[in-house]
């Protein structure tokens, strides 16, 4: 929390939204350690004249289908650009936080942020000014995904029951995030959904063969996601993906 608040302090920040993934897996295990870290937030923020609002995410699966650096910013620029494919979880919530960012601002009216935040996003606006930012910092460099890559598949068709996004991070790293370039895990299954035989539950990226060597040893003990309250995932062959 130091380091958060120092850092924007230096930086002139008179307003901060800090978001808090709560849930097994996560460094917040729980509501009670949540409100205390709610509380807390806002009484150094207070003493150091940041106005701080604590916003609580449900850490049961990772926000949008990327984890790592490069799946992540394709991510968010799938968002910004309003692409069909872009993740409506990972939407949803920029435009939740962005609203509140403005309303905190003062850039909206108290109750008007987020549809505020809507219009900006679907209007192009957002784009665009991501564009000038990343022109103003020598300019946007669109990320790759690395080549060497896995994809893990159902073995028959059910639900999607459990995704541990703890373990999730865990692939992530063993793929090579986040100092490999495009390495880490896209996820095609969210919980709740149906999933049919052979369907891709997930890809990895691997910066490396050894990497995915790896990866292959810690999903064959312990698989990613369960379909039907079974560890139903089988791995596909490497692949080259150029």
């Amino acid at each position: 929390m130091a380091s958060a608040l120092s850092r924007r302090v230096a930086a002139g920040v008179g307003s901060l939204l800090v978001n808090v993934a709560v849930g097994r897996g996560t460094g917040v295990p729980d509501d009670e350690r949540f409100h205390r870290l709610q509380a807390l937030f806002r009484a150094v923020g207070a003493a150091v004249g940041v106005q701080v609002r604590v916003a609580r995410l449900a850490g049961t699966q990772p926000v949008g289908l990327g984890i790592g650096p490069a799946p992540e910013a394709l991510d968010v620029l799938a968002v910004l650009r309003g692409a069909a494919a872009a993740p409506v979880d990972l939407r949803m919530h920029a435009l939740a936080e962005a609203g509140q960012l403005l309303e905190m601002c003062g850039a909206s009216r108290p109750g008007h942020g987020e549809l505020d935040a809507w219009r900006l996003l679907d209007s192009g606006a957002a784009w665009a000014r991501f564009q000038a930012l990343c022109e103003a910092q020598g300019g946007m460099r669109e990320p790759t995904l690395a080549p060497i890559a896995e994809t893990i598949t159902a073995e028959h068709a059910g639900h999607v029951r459990a995704l541990d996004g703890a373990h999730v991070r865990r692939v992530a790293v063993l793929a090579g995030a986040p100092q490999g370039a495009g390495a880490g895990v896209v996820l095609h299954a969210r919980i709740g959904e149906r999933a049919h035989r052979g369907q891709p539950l997930f890809t990895v990226h691997a910066a490396s063969r050894q990497c995915l060597t790896a990866v292959t040893s810690e999903l064959r003990r312990v698989p990613l996601i369960s379909v039907d309250d079974l560890s139903t995932a089988t791995l596909a062959e490497p692949q080259d993906m150029h």
